[in-house]
């Protein structure tokens, strides 16, 4: 969710001196910056600094080559993957609404909605939203801006949703697993076998409740997550969303020794990513932001020494990157691409990569020393190394 961990797979059934002075001058600022995408990609390519210095020109057909033969998604691929979806969530959420009186709608999210789609590691997140408001419950905050506790204000709330709280009136994520978990399978029970050939199967996974669809006419399934949601209005008259909370190793640095955390909801920017992400290159036909980050995401989740670097961090980094030089051409894919390939090495020498939405967040401090060295030797050995990249290119 915009975050973390949740996938969805399409698939067919029959299957350096100056570096130094560059790092020291940006430690200034919250967010890693280099004095310019020129210079930074000079230093990637100069011959002294390798044994196999990286052509440009030819950098620049391959990863075209890449992009068009391993990562590019057929648009009818994508287009059956979100109608099959869409189709399915909706009756579930027609479904929730008639049995419970106490959902509103769904938000969809994830890679296939951020135009990211590829051949390998799409999302599909659903988030179902709870029929509450500013008056029903009220936000308290153990982590600030990042996990709060949600209390249902008596009297006001629905009282259905009462039976999904602690004794103290908190909203209680495993509790609300198990009620969505049961409607459901209920539902699917009731249409396992749908008119239009495809099957339903759903079960718990984490937080969320994954949902597997398989066309049996056309052949192949689509897989997504659906996870209950909390939203509230904030200042700006737009909207805070919150969802349970995935306790994995990266959280501890946020959380600490609280012993609330059953009972705590993150919020979640996966809406605002998918409303930067999707609108890149929207305007302008001829840049490369939106093809760069595909092969990007493509490459680090094929990479096996490189796919601790989580696609949630590989985004984030991108998101601060694009910032540093507003020149995208199409024809400077390859110096954009190394460039990132760089930025992420900055980012993990200095231990730093700010969470875009909220950059006192460091990202960095859920990454064990062992992975960052071991991201940060993969990624000398590319920029340093023409037949190295070539070789996880083709590989």
């Amino acid at each position: 969710m915009g975050n973390q961990g949740s996938t969805m797979d399409i698939r067919k059934d029959q299957d350096t001196s100056s570096n130094d002075d560059l790092a020291s001058s940006s430690l200034r600022s919250s967010v890693p910056q280099f004095a310019s995408t020129d210079y930074l990609y000079s230093v990637a390519s100069a011959p002294e600094l390798r044994t196999n210095p990286i052509r440009p020109k030819e950098l620049q057909v391959n990863l075209r080559k890449y992009h068009r033969e391993k990562v590019r998604l057929p648009a009818s691929e994508i287009q059956w993957a979100k109608q099959l979806v869409y189709s399915h969530t909706q009756k579930l959420l027609e479904y929730c609404k008639r049995e419970t009186g106490v959902v509103s709608g769904m938000e969809y999210g994830g890679t296939m909605y951020e135009r990211l789609e590829s051949k390998r590691g799409n999302e599909i997140d659903v988030m179902l939203v709870l029929k509450t408001g500013s008056e029903d419950v009220t936000l308290h905050e153990v982590v600030p801006k990042l996990y709060s506790k949600i209390k249902l204000v008596k009297d006001k709330a629905d009282t259905k949703l009462a039976r999904l709280t602690d004794k103290h009136g908190y909203l209680q994520p495993a509790k609300m697993q198990v009620w969505l978990d049961r409607l459901a399978q209920k539902w699917t029970e009731k249409t396992r076998r749908s008119s239009d050939g495809s099957r339903v199967y759903t079960h718990k996974n984490g937080p969320a409740i994954e949902i597997i669809i398989r066309d049996t006419n056309r052949g192949g399934s689509v897989t997504a997550q659906i996870i209950p949601c909390v939203r509230f209005p904030d200042e700006s008259g737009d909207y805070r969303h919150y969802v349970p909370c995935a306790f994995k190793e990266c959280t501890k640095f946020e959380l600490g020794n609280t012993s609330e955390r059953s009972i705590l909801w993150r919020r979640t920017f996966s809406l605002k990513e998918r409303e930067i992400v999707s609108s890149l290159d929207r305007s302008v036909t001829s840049t490369c932001r939106l093809e760069c980050l595909k092969i990007l995401k493509f490459f680090f989740s094929s990479d096996k020494k490189l796919r601790s670097f989580r696609f949630y961090l590989l985004k984030t980094a991108f998101l601060h990157y694009r910032t540093t030089d507003p020149e995208w051409r199409a024809d400077q894919l390859a110096e954009r691409f190394l460039g990132m390939l760089s930025y992420v090495q900055e980012c993990v020498k200095r231990k730093d990569l700010p969470h875009y939405f909220l950059p006192s967040v460091n990202l960095f401090k859920g990454l064990s020393g062992t992975a960052r060295d071991a991201i940060d030797c993969r990624l000398q050995q590319l920029l340093t190394d023409e037949k190295q990249l070539f070789y996880a290119i083709y590989a």
